[in-house]
């Protein structure tokens, strides 16, 4: 059955028992109109007059009947979406949808980027497979250096450290997870078309990001503080385990306990709102 003719079925359906009470209508008022007229008495010219009719025998009172369901209204029709723009041409459109988001001077910066949308899918992609990509959206450098103390004789990641991040953590955080997640889906398409230019297939592009949340919410907790050790220019984690972990997860270390439970935390609520738009949109 074809959609059109499932639709006129369905519209079909719904008129039935408007149908069907006019029908009963009808044939109610046609045996009481016709009806009366043949037990009318002749005119008064006629010669015979009828016969007296008998009383008929009384009937029993009628078992209740169910009601006529009234008919539904017909739904009405949903507004058509406003239409995307072309994928080159979307960096306004993105910026005016996630520019409410938050009030951060340090988000409005981000927001100023080009390309917004492939940006975004690249670094999710890099990011589901634990890799930062840096180069691709400019983030602002610590103003602070990176500190280490000495605890016992070794080196140690210092609490100064830490709070290099804590503004970068804090616009992160500022960005309402519910309407980051609507804005997900008003531009689901770019944002496939987007990874399906990077050589992917473009209905992996939601599994991509959701990959990418998991990759960050599994960074390990560990005992604070995490010891260092320097074999050349960088410092690295004396821990062969932690040194091993991929580098988002190492990147996600160094900001420190605070900061980190601030990102899981925001993280989480993210892909809840990001789940729950899915769900909605497949009822």
């Amino acid at each position: 059955m074809t959609e059109v003719d499932n639709n006129r079925r369905q519209r079909g359906n719904s008129r039935l028992p408007l149908v069907i009470g006019v029908a009963v209508i009808i044939v109610i008022a046609g045996i009481w109109y016709f009806g009366s007229r043949d037990g009318e008495a002749p005119p008064e010219t006629a010669k015979v007059t009828a016969p007296e009719p008998k009383p008929a025998a009384e009937e029993p009172p009628p078992e209740p009947a169910p009601d006529i369901p009234r008919p539904e209204p017909a739904p009405a029709p949903e507004p058509e979406p406003e239409p995307l723009p072309p994928l080159p041409e979307s960096d306004p459109a993105v910026r005016q949808e996630l520019r409410p988001l938050s009030e951060s001077d340090r988000y409005e910066q981000w927001l100023e980027t080009e390309n917004l949308i492939q940006k975004t899918v690249t670094v999710a992609e890099g990011m589901s497979r634990g890799v930062l990509l840096r180069k691709v959206i400019p983030m602002s450098a610590p103003e602070q250096p990176f500190q280490v103390s000495k605890e016992d004789g070794t080196m140690v990641i210092a609490e100064s450290s830490y709070d290099r991040y804590d503004p970068l953590v804090e616009t992160l955080v500022s960005i309402e997870p519910r309407p980051l997640a609507n804005a997900f889906h008003k531009f689901r398409p770019l944002l496939e078309e987007a990874y399906g230019e990077l050589g992917r297939p473009e209905e992996d592009m939601d599994n991509t990001l959701i990959r990418a949340i998991d990759r960050v919410l599994a960074t390990p907790e560990v005992e604070e503080p995490i010891e260092l050790v320097r074999e050349s220019v960088y410092y690295q984690f004396a821990d062969p385990r932690l040194e091993s972990l991929p580098p988002i997860q190492k990147q996600m270390l160094r900001l420190g306990p605070e900061n980190r439970e601030k990102i899981k935390r925001y993280l989480r609520e993210v892909r809840a709102a990001l789940v729950a738009q899915e769900a909605d949109a497949g009822e």
